[in-house]
């Protein structure tokens, strides 16, 4: 992980998952544009583009079904993180490029749009973070790659959680394959949280890290 990587936004982040690489950016707070609906609180607008090198079969470039899909749960877990009161009638950006995709993308899109918000200054209730589990008959992976999730009889649960906010909450939680025990679905969801607080603890360190690095050195008086 790491933050301050496209200089032209307000704030940005790197994350990689394996051999999944993703990056963001963060535009605004700003004025929405007219026409639009009014709105007392903040709008989240979010965007998640992969590069069309980044599968195996060269993509198109305009986004497809499941870009657009991703686009909207991201949207949905960073409208509940934000503090949108504190943004009347303006509008935040969020642009995810996904610039290789190996697997557990979409809790690589939530992290590093948490850590993105975070370094824009954006207030939010806690920094939000995403991790990927799959279950196939008595195994689970974390993180599981793109080879393991297109394996035949495999189900998939991916979490957006904020850990420190109000005893630790979801923010997003999509399963994706056939039908699942709830036993299975309850071990899954508590590897989900295990594996969030410990990617909360190494993004927060992230942030300390990158404002230390930048803070201005004081000199002493004469």
């Amino acid at each position: 992980m790491s933050v301050g990587m496209i200089t032209q936004a307000k704030g940005s982040s790197y994350v990689e998952v394996g051999n999944t690489k993703v990056c963001c950016g963060v535009y605004g707070p700003k004025d929405v544009q007219r026409g639009q609906d009014f709105k007392m609180s903040g709008q989240v607008l979010c965007s998640v583009k992969m590069a069309p090198f980044s599968a195996p079969v060269r993509l198109p470039p305009q986004p497809d079904t499941r870009q657009q899909e991703m686009s909207r749960q991201l949207k949905d877990a960073l409208e509940s993180i934000i503090v949108l009161e504190k943004f009347p009638k303006s509008q935040i950006d969020v642009y995810v490029t996904v610039i290789e995709d190996d697997g557990s993308l979409l809790g690589a899109c939530v992290t590093a749009a948490g850590l993105a918000l975070c370094h824009a200054n954006i207030d939010v209730y806690d920094l939000v973070v995403g991790a990927s589990v799959l279950f196939q008959g008595d195994v689970l992976y974390l993180d599981p790659t793109r080879e393991e999730e297109e394996a035949a009889g495999s189900n998939q649960l991916t979490v957006g959680m904020i850990p420190k906010h109000a005893g630790g909450q979801m923010a997003l939680m999509v399963q994706g394959g056939g039908q699942a025990a709830p036993q299975c679905l309850s071990e899954c969801l508590n590897a989900a949280v295990d594996l969030c607080n410990r990617l909360h603890t190494l993004a927060q360190k992230t942030l300390l890290d990158h404002l230390e690095e930048n803070l201005p050195s004081s000199s002493s008086s004469p």
